[in-house]
């Protein structure tokens, strides 16, 4: 369980700044195709960008943003950043679920 967690803590680091970088790609990518989802989601929740951003990200569904469609540019964006969030909570359960095993573990012996 210990080599599970050493493995999973590195992946960790590197896929949090991968999903940082794809949601900044999404930011502008959504700036660029469709600024009219941009500004009302800005205008909805007036946030800065990256939680704009984010806030466009999750809110999003089948390829709309409260009425407003996405371009395929844009789609595609939210499929990697969408992706690299899910990689990024999976090894962060997966390096809990492992620090808490192994802690467990070794506390009963």
């Amino acid at each position: 369980m210990k080599y599970l967690f050493l493995l999973g803590l590195p992946a960790m680091f590197v896929s949090y700044p991968m999903y940082f970088m794809e949601l900044n790609a999404f930011k502008r990518v959504l700036k660029i195709e469709n600024p009219e989802a941009r500004d009302q989601a800005k205008r909805r929740f007036t946030l800065n960008e990256p939680e704009v951003a984010y806030r466009v990200l999750s809110a999003s569904t089948d390829g709309f943003f409260q009425g407003n469609a996405f371009s395929p540019a844009v789609m595609k964006a939210r499929r990697v950043a969408v992706r690299w969030l899910y990689i990024s909570m999976r090894l962060f359960m997966v390096v809990l679920f492992m620090g808490l095993a192994t802690s467990l573990i070794e506390g009963k012996q």
